[in-house]
């Protein structure tokens, strides 16, 4: 079964290709503890600007991932719905 973040993760990329744009991922360590979790989307939709979405992740756990990725993809790609 799926972890809750890559439910959300596709959830979210699922309501991002309704409106066709390029998605990119990144992760940079910080440290032990801390990494960031980069995501510029850009709409392919002429004059629409990039846009930039981060969260940082504390914990070195599959909840602590799960729980960040929720939160980009829940606050930024859908929104906050």
């Amino acid at each position: 079964m799926p972890s809750a973040g890559k439910q959300w993760l596709r959830r979210g990329i699922r309501q991002t290709a309704r409106r066709p744009a390029a998605i990119a991922g990144e992760v940079q360590k910080v440290s032990n503890l801390i990494l960031s979790i980069d995501g510029p989307v850009k709409p392919l939709a002429a004059g629409v600007p990039e846009q930039a979405y981060s969260v940082d992740r504390r914990g070195n756990t599959d909840g602590s991932s799960d729980r960040a990725i929720h939160y980009l993809v829940k606050t930024r790609l859908l929104g906050g719905r």
